[in-house]
């Protein structure tokens, strides 16, 4: 998952589809989330993610991952582990970012 944090801008209303919509400001980091490749795995075999012709990149391929960005590894869990996917999926995360 690709994150950026942008300060300086402001939130506004578009009527035309209804939606909140963060303006303006700057870029103050870009970065790159992953999740555990169990999980990641289990996901792609779902549609519509297993229509996809490209071929899925692992974590023990990615070369972002292995310089580094498995400090970036978020932590999900099943909510009813015995439904599985089917009972949804939780996760929380916090990003710091020093201005």
């Amino acid at each position: 998952m690709h994150i950026k944090v942008h300060i300086g801008g402001n939130v506004t209303w578009h009527a035309e589809d209804q939606t909140y919509r963060y303006e303006g400001g700057e870029t103050t980091f870009t970065g790159q989330l992953f999740f555990h490749e169990n999980i990641t795995a289990t996901i792609a075999e779902l549609e519509p993610y297993n229509g996809h012709q490209v071929r899925r990149l692992t974590n023990d391929e990615d070369g972002i991952y292995l310089g580094g960005g498995y400090y970036g590894l978020t932590t999900v869990d099943y909510v009813d582990p015995s439904a599985g996917l089917e009972g949804g999926l939780i996760g929380y995360l916090t990003i710091g970012v020093d201005l």
